[in-house]
């Protein structure tokens, strides 16, 4: 944004700068877009490699799907593949969601995530 509203007041206002301002312009924009390159460089990378992380938990999950659901069972007749029990599946959905609410219980009640305002008072 400051390298775009430079430009435009540099052709605009090109009248009312002197001579300091525009020997130093040049260099300036030429700093603000090397910055600028590097910072997408890193968020493009930073994107990258959640896009690789994101595979690769899908390819896990596929993973053991194949492993639990195909691989195990395969073998055995049709009425004797195991499924999981109501009460199991409500167990796991329990503790999942247990694991949840705990989490979210310390989080917004202990500075966890944030700077405690008593620590920044004494420091």
């Amino acid at each position: 944004m400051v390298i775009f509203e430079g430009t435009l007041s540099h052709k605009a206002f090109l009248h009312k700068m002197d001579g300091t301002h525009l020997q130093e312009s040049d260099g300036l924009v030429l700093g603000f877009g090397k910055a600028a390159a590097l910072v997408l460089a890193g968020y493009f990378t930073i994107k990258v490699v959640g896009i690789t992380a994101a595979w690769t938990v899908a390819g896990i999950v596929l993973n053991r799907l194949n492993v639990s659901v195909i691989a195990f069972n395969y073998h055995l007749p049709l009425t004797e593949r195991y499924f999981p029990h109501w009460m199991e599946i409500g167990i796991s959905v329990f503790m999942v969601t247990m694991l949840i609410l705990v989490y979210r219980f310390i989080v917004t009640r202990m500075p966890i995530l944030y700077e405690h305002p008593d620590y920044k008072a004494n420091h």
